[in-house]
Order: C-alpha cells, then structure tokens, then sequence
C-alpha cells in the first residue's frame, strides 16, 4: 500500500523572518516601485544623478534576493542529506522489526496447524471402531445392491424405449413415403394431363393455320364467281372453329376437375395427417400428465420441457398457417376460373363480331352482284342500239361504230377489273381479320395455360411448405423424446444420488456423535485465539509496511526537490554572472556605500538560509520521533 507523497516541511525561517526580507541595510531599495515607472523603458527610469536605472535596479535586488533563498534551500538540503544515513537506519530497523514480526506469525501458524492435525488425529483415534466400520461395510454393500437392481431396471426400460422410438420411426417413415408418392403421382398426372393439352391445342392451331392459309391464296387466285364458294368454306371453318373450342372447353373442364379431384386427395391426406398429429398431441397430452408428479423434483428441467412445448405449438401454428395459404390458393384458382369464364365470354363475343363482319361482306358482295347485273343489262341495250343505228348508217359511219364499239369494250372491261379487285381487297381483309381474331384466341389460350401453371407452381410451393412444416415437426418431437429421456435420467441420478448422500449424511452424524465433544471444543478455542493472534500481527505488518511506503516516499520526494532546487540555483548563479558582466560598467560609477550594502544583503540570506535549515531539520526530527511514537503504540 503506497501512501501519497507528504509535502515538503515548511522552512523554520519563515515563522520568524521572512525568507524574501532583505536586511535593514536594503530596506528602502526593495520597496516596490509605482506601477508607472514598472510600465516604463529601462532608459527612461534612470537616475539625473547616478545613471542608473530604478527598474535595473530593482530587477538586481530581487534577483538577490531570490538567490539568497535558494543558498538558503540548499543549506537545507545538504543538512537533510547529512541526516540521510540515520534515516535509512530508523530504516533498516524497521524491516527487521517486520520481518522479525512476519517471522512470529508464521510460527504461530505452524504451531496452529499442528494443533489442529493433532486434534484431527485424536478424533479419527477416538471416533473410529470396530462396530462403526463393520455397518459401513453392511452399508455400502447395500448400496452396491441397490444400484445393481436400479440399473437393471434402467436398462429394461431403455430398452423398452429404443422398441418403441423404432416402431414410431417405421410409422413416419411409411407415412411419409405415402405422402411422397401420393404428391409424386398428382404431379405427374397434372404434368401429362398438361403436356397433352398443350399437344392437342398446338397441333390443332397448326391445322387451322394451314388451312386458312391455303384458304386465303385460293380466294386470291379465284374470281368472283368462286368467292360465294369460299365464303362458304369460311362459314363451315367458323362453325368447326367454334366446335373445335367447345371442344378444348370441355377438355379444360375435365382438367379442372381432375384437379379438384387430387385437391380433395390431398385434403383427404391432409386430414390424416391432422389426425395424426392429434393422436400425437394426446400422447404428449399423456407424457405431460406423467411429467407433472416428477415437477416438483425437477424445476429446472420443466422449464426446457415447456419450451419445447412452446416450440411445437409454434409449429402447429406454421401448419395451420399453411392450411390457410392453401385455401387462399384455392380462392386464387377460383378467381382463375372466374377470370377464364370472363375470357370465354370475351371469345364468344369476338365470334359474334366475326359472324357480324362477314354478314357485312356478304352484303357488300350481293351489292356487287346487282351492280354487275345492272352493267350487263345496260350492255346489252347499248349493243342493241348500236346494232341498229349499225344497220343505218352501216356505210356513212363504219370507222366511228368501229371507235365507238371498241371505246366501250374497254370500258366495260375496265370496270369488271375495277370490280374484281375491290371484291379480292374485301376478300384478303376478311381474312386477314379471321386471321386477327384466330390470333387473339391463340393469346387468350396461352394466358389461362400461363395462368394454370402459376396455380400449379403456387400449389406445388405450398406442398413444399406443408413438407417442411412435417419435418420441423419431426425434429421438435425428436428434441422432445431425447428431453424425456434425459429427464428420466437425470430424475434416476437424483434419487440415487439423494438415497447415497442420506445414507452418508447418517453415518457422518452418528461418527459425529460418537466423537469427544471437549477435545473438540478446546480446539476449536485454540484455533480461535491463534487465528486472532494472527490478525493482529497482520495488522501490525500492515501498519509497518505503510509507514516504511511513506518514509520512503518522503525521502523521495526531498530527493528530487533537491535535484530541483540545485538545478534552479545553478541558473541563477550563471544569470547573475551574466547580470554582473552586463552592468559592470553601471557599478562602476556607484559609491563605495553601496558595495557595502552589498555586501550587508549578501550576510543576511546566509542567515535566513541557516535558520531555514534549522527549521527543516526539526521537523523532520519531529516526524520521525510522531512516527516513532505511533509504531511503538501499533506493535
């Protein structure tokens, strides 16, 4: 224990005369100047008389001063020093004195340690008989029989229950595998059901694709007489086209139930499932039962048991969770299904505006028939006329009936052209929106199948979900069992440990007992007063080891003060040979009263510095005669 640095004694001088107090010889000079001429330059303060400057001055006399006190510090020091050897003596006999004192105490315990083995020996000497180490015999081998029989039972009932974790782990396993295959089966029905489908709908659009190709450049290459014809074709390919859809509508709504079909399969393993899990839950319902008459023995352990109990509810929680995405999936594909009739709808009305478009073209058609019937009649009364008035001016007129008639052969065939182009532009845009409409059926497919596979991926992923929900399942309830069992282990381990520690507690109480109650209580006095002896003399060493921690660190501290104080002296002797040198040729033109002032200022520090040692030697004489004083009262 390290007591904190004293602080250095103060000098004996400064209860009597200050140690900055120069002589009465110099007591006018060190009067301080106003605070004027201290703002003042150096050349500005000099005397009218004398030339010196008061500042200078003052500055000399000061710096006497100061000197004259730290001739007077190292006096001090150097009696300390002096004084130094007795101190490390006072010292060295202080660590004989603890040593001498640590010295006693170990003795002191050593003869209590003796006292004690003593005692012990005595006791086992008196305690132990005959008669008491043959009922420990009896007892032991009791023990050893009772342990026998416990741990025979425990390897019956281990085996008991690695038969019936084997016949649980075969009923998952075969429950699980049907689940597996039951899921496995599902899909690959879904998968093919679609695979075909999608077959049959592809190789069905190529068809009609081909065919309204082929359509579509024999009604180019055709003329007006074979377009009724064609319109007909049209009109029986809208009418299988619309079969054909009816078709694949009936197709999807088998698939549809196929669907509902393997969903109320899986509701149906689902609902064993849940019946399985409830069986489950009545065994733990019945091991929970079992678990509450050991509670009250086993606190600590309930509290895992519990949290594992939590953990399973958590998971059937997750389960039922499950069950809930599953039947928002199921509104999902109602929704789909909802959408699709939406879109059949949409297709039925897109067949009616087809139906409605070629109305329209049939009509235009029918127009053109009346308009080429009502040119051939105006032909025919033209060629009519012609013929006659040919007959009339048959001579006079022959070049101009011969401009005229060919005039009019190339109208007339000019408009029949004009004609037969117009009805093949409305033929190639008929087609061109059966084309359109085919095109828009096709996405319209494309987006229910997309839709369809998202519901089946979306069914597919809560499938996943209800399997990994199983299998957190599994392992809670495998964490579950090995806690039984290691709480069936450790409730063994108590009571045997319970029944040796009461057999033990017994005999130790009757040896106890039999043991003699005076020996022991005179031990146990001795034991006492040697442990108080021996606190004492602990304090006593720790009271001198303190007071050696400071005595040391005063010596310390006077040691670097000194170091301090040489140094600071050292400076001011080289400042003031400097000082001396620079105003040589000041003190030159002073009179000789003034050096004898000097020399007055110079005595009275040596005496300040004596009377400050004095002072410092007799307090230190007195710390160390209080220190004395307070180690003699401790020891």
């Amino acid at each position: 224990m390290s007591a904190p640095d004293p602080p250095p004694p103060p000098p004996r001088s400064a209860a009597k005369t200050p140690a900055t107090a120069p002589p009465a010889a110099v007591a006018q000079v060190a009067l301080p100047l106003p605070a004027e001429i201290m703002e003042m330059a150096d050349a500005e303060t000099a005397c009218t008389y004398c030339g010196v400057s008061y500042l200078i001055l003052s500055r000399m006399d000061a710096l006497q001063r100061e000197f004259a006190r730290l001739e007077r510090e190292l006096d001090d020091r150097k009696q300390y020093a002096v004084e130094k050897p007795a101190l490390e003596a006072e010292l060295d006999q202080a660590w004989g004195a603890v040593k001498a004192l640590t010295s006693r105490a170990l003795d002191a315990e050593q003869e209590r340690d003796d006292a004690v083995s003593a005692n012990v020996m005595l006791r086992k000497h008196m305690g132990i008989s005959a008669a008491a180490l043959t009922q420990r015999s009896r007892n032991l081998a009791a023990l050893e029989a009772a342990r026998e029989h416990i741990y025979t039972r425990l390897g019956s009932a281990r085996a008991e229950v690695r038969a019936l974790k084997s016949v649980i782990a075969d009923q998952r396993r075969s429950i699980v595998q049907i689940v597996a295959e039951c899921k496995s089966f599902a899909d690959a029905a879904v998968q093919q059901v679609v695979c075909d489908l999608e077959a049959k709908a592809q190789e069905r659009l190529r068809g009609q694709h081909a065919e309204l190709q082929a359509h579509a450049d024999r009604a180019r290459e055709v003329d007006r007489l074979q377009y009724q014809q064609q319109l007909q074709a049209v009109d029986d390919r809208c009418v299988k086209l619309e079969r054909q859809i009816a078709d694949l509508k009936k197709e999807r709504v088998d698939t549809e139930q196929l669907h509902l079909v393997e969903k109320e399969e899986q509701a149906s393993l689902l609902q064993d499932l849940d019946q399985a899990n409830q069986e489950t839950r009545q065994e733990l319902d019945q091991l929970r039962t079992e678990r509450t008459a050991f509670a009250a023995e086993n606190k600590a352990l309930a509290g895992r048991v519990t949290l594992l109990e939590s953990i399973l509810g958590r998971a059937n929680m997750d389960l039922d969770q499950e069950h809930a995405a599953k039947r928002a999936a199921l509104a999902q594909i109602q929704q789909l299904q909802d959408s699709l009739a939406a879109a059949r709808a949409t297709q039925s009305l897109s067949v009616g505006q087809k139906d409605a478009m070629i109305d329209s073209l049939r009509q235009h058609l029918a127009a053109a028939e009346r308009d080429r019937q009502s040119l051939a009649r105006d032909l025919d009364e033209t060629v009519v006329a012609h013929q006659s008035r040919i007959a009339d001016l048959q001579a006079a007129f022959q070049q101009k009936l011969a401009a005229a008639v060919a005039e009019s052969g190339t109208q007339w065939r000019a408009q029949c052209e004009k004609q037969v182009d117009v009805a093949r532009r409305e033929t190639a845009h008929a087609v061109r929106e059966c084309q359109r409409l085919m095109a828009q059926v096709e996405v319209v497919e494309k987006e229910a199948k997309e839709r369809m596979c998202g519901e089946e991926a979306r069914v597919a992923k809560v499938g996943e979900e209800g399997r990994e929900a199983m299998r957190k399942l599994t392992v809670v309830e495998r964490e579950l069992t090995k806690a039984r069992h290691h709480l069936a282990q450790l409730q063994t381990r108590a009571r045997d440990h319970e029944s040796t520690i009461a057999s033990l507690t017994a005999a130790i109480q009757r040896h106890e007992a039999a043991a003699s109650q005076r020996d022991l209580t005179a031990s146990r006095d001795a034991a006492a007063q040697c442990q108080r002896d021996r606190a004492a003399w602990a304090a006593a060493r720790t009271a001198l080891e303190e007071e050696l921690q400071v005595l040391k660190d005063t010596i310390r501290h006077e040691c670097a003060e000194r170091v301090a104080l040489v140094e600071q002296l050292d400076a001011l002797k080289e400042e003031n040979m400097r000082r001396g040198s620079a105003d040589s040729g000041l003190n030159e033109d002073r009179a000789t009263p003034h050096h004898e002032d000097v020399e007055v200022a110079e005595k009275g520090p040596v005496d300040a510095l004596a009377h400050m040692f004095e002072s410092k030697m007799g307090v230190a004489s007195a710390k160390k005669a209080q220190k004395l004083r307070r180690m003699q009262r401790r020891t």
